[in-house]
């Protein structure tokens, strides 16, 4: 490979790995999209070392130097979960690239050096629409009216955000063209004007014809993609064809761009005949990797930390308050008891006053005879309103605003369509913050797993892609004004209007993605500042309904604690850093600013960075948590590659075992935290379900301290899958025999319904397993067949375990489904879990 072929495909590499670190590419897990980059990054290694000739005017302890460097900043990207520090390692990898090729290729290092500028500059874009509120918006709204203009006037009437119009690639391909024409060298400025019309024209294309080319390119796939779950409808394909087509046909189009540029432009000779370039030496490459690192370190400090918006401390009891008209329509408090079963028992916001209490807040719902006022209000720190159906009185409206004016937080949470006419009256109530619920539902193709926009604030840390703990469902996308704080946006969805006409179902759209719907980058949760008080506003209210709070409940703890903490950092911190930040970067790119050779690449590029990017943690304030004891918790084990699944109503998913919880008196939550069984400490119940991955010593250690101290161990595996629970096993004396008992007591279908009737008020098991004893002490049996104990217990300390052989039997479709479930097995549970709860209390 020559060098000239070597220069295109670092820099085709590099765009590649800038775009896939801020995931412009499609709905891609974050991780997904990382380690693609890092394979881009190794093989951009590996070409520089097998072509780089190293000259002796360079130590070989440079040279390593700069090695150790890039290596060190991977280690920071894989350290990080944060885009912006990602973006920063690569930043910094790129610089230790340009050092590396020196004075070899003078071209490759001016390549290296322009993609440098270019990774900070995006870098600074990218930060800046991230914690910026007004310039997301504003971007979002240029990129609307763009694409809705061009749109029009080609007739395709597309109307798309910045992510799937392609904003974000073309800043990356622009920012390079412009980096590479202001190293000054001839006819450069010509072909870049050249290059930036062609790619503005590639840009608006996109925007016009993006999802149409995409869909239509697509259609080869159609076999493929159909096979996906999370495909499941015509409607759902042509909107995954626009999420993931799109920005990629635009990168590759504007490769070519570069590429074409990159074999014109010729290097200015000078007198010597050699390639000769303005910041050539130690001085202009080292003045940008300074200001490079000056950056990173701004952008740690005077943007992320203060936009998180570190909070205050709250002082005594936090209180909350849920309004209530009389009206149940969609506010039911219900909570699932043992006459009703399936879904509609499950209940709405039952739970959550449960939940609340466990947080350390006392909850109150309002008597709808009382009057809604001042005084009344001054009593609580948050005011929950969820989806009402009449405007509130000028009274009430005026009431509520001096609240939030004097330091109150007022928390709104509506859903899709005009659902029950609560758009309007949600709307009135909003209007003095300039949040609006649109008459649609955001949708996304991959049922919101790696499509939505987590924006740094405080109720989202930790938040994961995969939706288990957002729990986003069907909602409203929301409209905002320019200063309004967006905080989850569907990025690789759409706004599917609504139909007045469906009145039967909500009046919900069709679920298919059309050209003249908003796609991108639509809103669903938002915030905004009222005075001394806060606004947060859910276009959907599925993550605080009893069916979500196992999964949600770690969000919702966020984001109670942060409406109930006292404000902290102010955010204009953030917008004055940015003009500064600027300033450095422009002073530190002089060429003007020299270093000495002496100094080591390694050391002045990436320690400072290190020290700031370690600083980060600290500058970003949780929200405060004071839990409560006197409230039962059950975790459900989702560590360990355990055998069920976390979405909701499906045969082996776990929905109606967490209700079965719930109606026995526990607060479930499910645990997602790998190697890290500390939560269980303090809880009353450890639920494991076929584990595939063993436990650790240590995990065991600590299972065996929670049942010491009083937890109830229920292990539900069959000898198909017991390998994984070995250690569990063992340590509680107890094993899963081999041979299969197959259903009990029932193998047979029962046809006619008053047999079938009969047998499900009686205990059923899908693949059964004898469960044995390996010590001397017997087991007691809760469930015997043929001899053969299904169902063992064992008192360990003041705790104990329960083993059942049979993977399935905590399973929707053996234990409760959506709209069937199996009674026998409901009330066995039901009366194992009252036993061993009275010998545990009574003890």
């Amino acid at each position: 490979m020559g060098m000239t072929a070597a220069r295109l495909v670092i820099i085709l590499l590099l765009l590649g790995t800038l775009n896939l670190l801020s995931v412009n590419l499609g709905p891609l897990a974050p991780t997904t999209s990382r380690a693609l980059a890092l394979a881009c990054l190794v093989i951009v290694w590996f070409v520089s070392i097998a072509m780089v000739r190293r000259s002796f005017r360079r130590s070989l302890l440079a040279i390593g130097g700069a090695v150790g460097a890039g290596l060190v900043t991977v280690g920071v990207m894989l350290s990080s979960p944060e885009r912006s520090v990602w973006l920063c390692a690569a930043c910094l990898n790129v610089f230790c690239l340009s050092w590396l090729w020196g004075d070899e290729d003078v071209e490759q290092a001016g390549s290296l050096r322009a993609f440098g500028f270019t990774s900070v500059v995006y870098l600074l874009f990218f930060v800046i629409v991230q914690h910026v509120p007004p310039a997301w918006n504003g971007l979002q709204a240029a990129s609307l009216a763009v694409s809705e203009s061009v749109g029009h006037l080609v007739r395709t009437n597309v109307v798309q955000g910045a992510s799937t119009g392609g904003v974000y690639v073309f800043v990356t391909l622009i920012c390079y063209l412009a980096a590479r024409a202001g190293a000054g060298l001839a006819k450069r400025w010509l072909l870049f004007t050249i290059g930036a019309v062609a790619l503005v024209l590639l840009l608006l294309g996109q925007m016009a014809m993006g999802p149409v080319v995409a869909t239509w390119s697509g259609r080869a796939l159609f076999d493929l993609l159909s096979c996906n779950p999370q495909v499941s409808s015509p409607g759902q394909l042509k909107s995954s064809f626009a999420t993931v087509h799109s920005p990629v046909l635009l990168l590759a189009a504007g490769c070519l761009v570069v590429l074409v540029l990159e074999l014109l432009w010729k290097s200015k000779r000078g007198d010597s005949g050699r390639p000769t370039v303005s910041d050539r030496g130690s001085g202009g490459h080292w003045g940008v990797a300074v200001g490079a690192v000056c950056l990173s370190g701004l952008v740690c400090y005077g943007l992320v930390a203060p936009s998180y918006g570190k909070t205050g401390r709250h002082d005594g009891t936090r209180r909350v308050l849920f309004f209530h008209d009389g009206n149940e329509g969609l506010r039911s408090f219900s909570v699932p008891g043992f006459k009703h079963f399936g879904l509609v028992a499950a209940g709405m916001f039952g739970m959550l006053p449960e939940y609340l209490w466990a947080w350390g807040f006392q909850s109150v719902t309002m008597d709808p005879a009382a009057e809604l006022d001042a005084p009344l209000l001054a009593d609580y720190d948050v005011f929950v309103v969820i989806s009402p159906t009449e405007r509130f009185s000028e009274e009430r409206h005026r009431a509520i605003w001096r609240y939030v004016e004097q330091g109150g937080a007022l928390l709104v949470l509506g859903d899709h369509t005009d659902i029950a006419g609560s758009m309007e009256p949600l709307n009135d109530l909003l209007q003095p913050v300039g949040i609006r619920f649109n008459f649609d539902s955001a949708f996304t193709a991959t049922q919101w797993v790696n499509a939505y926009e987590v924006f740094p604030h405080p109720t989202t840390v930790d938040l994961d892609a995969a939706n288990q703990q957002l729990r986003h469902s069907t909602g409203a996308s929301l409209s905002i004004d320019p200063g309004v704080v967006p905080v989850v946006s569907a990025r690789w969805g759409f706004s599917d209007l609504g139909n007045r006409a469906n009145a039967e179902s909500a009046f919900l759209g069709d679920y298919a993605y059309q050209f003249f719907e908003p796609m991108s980058d639509v809103v669903v949760i938002a915030e905004a500042r009222y005075g001394k008080g806060k606004v947060l506003v859910f276009g959907d209210t599925s993550a605080f309904q009893n069916n979500a709070l196992a999964h949600s409940n770690p969000f919702l703890e966020r984001v109670f604690g942060y409406l109930a903490d006292a404000p902290g950092s102010p955010r204009w911190l953030g917008y004055l850093a940015a003009p500064v930040l600027l300033l450095m970067f422009a002073f530190t790119s002089s060429r003007h600013v020299r270093l000495p050779r002496s100094v080591p690449s390694g050391l002045i590029i990436v320690v400072p960075s290190l020290l700031v990017l370690a600083l980060v943690p600290a500058l970003v304030g949780a929200p405060s948590s004071q839990a409560a004891s006197g409230r039962r918790v059950a975790y459900v084990d989702a560590a360990h590659v355990n055998r069920f699944a976390l979405e909701s109503w499906l045969d082996d998913s776990v929905g109606g075992l967490l209700l079965n919880l719930m109606r026995n008196g526990y607060l479930p939550k499910i645990l997602l935290d790998k190697g890290d069984l500390s939560h269980i400490r303090g809880a009353d119940i450890f639920v494991v379900i076929a584990p595939a991955m063993p436990y650790s010593d240590t995990e065991l250690a600590t299972v065996r301290e929670f049942m010491e101290t009083g937890g109830l161990l229920i292990l539900s595996a069959g000898a198909e899958e017991k390998s994984g629970a070995g250690g569990l096993l063992d340590m509680v004396g107890m094993d899963i025999g081999d041979m299969p008992l197959g259903p009990i007591p029932i193998d047979s279908p029962l046809h006619h319904r008053l047999v079938l009737r009969k047998a499900l008020q009686a205990p059923h098991f899908r693949e059964a397993w004898p469960v044995l004893n390996k010590r001397s002490d017997p087991i007691e049996s809760f469930y015997q067949q043929d001899n053969y104990d299904i169902i063992g217990f064992r008192s360990i300390g003041r705790g104990g375990a329960l083993v059942i052989g049979d993977s399935w039997f905590l399973h929707d479709n053996v234990l409760e489904a959506e709209q069937s479930w199996w009674p026998g097995n409901i009330k066995l549970l039901r009366s194992i879990l009252e036993e061993l709860r009275s010998r545990r209390e009574g003890a």
